[in-house]
Formats: structure tokens, C-alpha cells, sequence
């Protein structure tokens, strides 16, 4: 595993981690959330190859709005962040791995 690699897959983490934080609803939580996404956008943009990030970002984009419903109240969004967003870490980590 090269460095790059191992680079992805602690974005991957970082972001899981801090979903687990941000669950209780505090600012803090969402936020180092948010720092985290932000940071597991750019990593594997700039590690995989191009048709791996978009398909990567759509589900990506879909988990941010869903997640972003979750965090304004909204039905459905809770479901929605989790599903997107473990299948983007899964697929995240796969890819890395590959």
C-alpha cells in the first residue's frame, strides 16, 4: 500500500469517526464532520482516476444533501446520509485497496 493509499483510506475514516460524533447533534460534531467530508473530497480526487472519482462524487453529492436534510430536520434524510454515505466509504476503501 503506497502512500497515497493509505492517505484515501484515512479520509475514509476520518469521516467515519466523525459521523459517529456528530450523531448526538452537537456543533462540534458536525463540524469536524464537515472538515473531514471536505478532506475525503479532495484525497481520492486527486488519487483515482478520473471515472472512479465521478461515480465516487455522485454518490458523494447525494450523502452531503441527504446528510444536510438530516441536519435541518427534513424526512428521510437521516436514512438517506447513512446509506450513501457508508456505501461512499465502502466503495472509497475498495477502490483504494483494488
Amino acid at each position: 500500500m503506497d502512500e497515497t493509499e493509505k492517505l484515501v483510506l484515512g479520509s475514509v475514516v476520518g469521516v467515519l469517526l466523525t459521523g459517529v460524533l456528530s450523531v448526538g447533534g452537537s456543533w462540534l460534531g458536525i463540524g469536524s464532520h464537515v472538515v473531514a467530508t471536505l478532506f475525503a473530497i479532495v484525497v481520492p480526487m486527486l488519487a483515482f482516476a478520473r471515472r472512479q472519482w465521478l461515480s465516487l462524487g455522485a454518490v458523494l453529492w447525494i450523502s452531503v444533501f441527504a446528510g444536510l436534510a438530516w441536519t435541518f430536520g427534513l424526512p428521510g434524510g437521516a436514512t438517506g446520509h447513512l446509506v450513501t454515505g457508508i456505501l461512499w466509504c465502502g466503495a472509497t476503501a475498495w477502490l483504494a485497496l483494488e
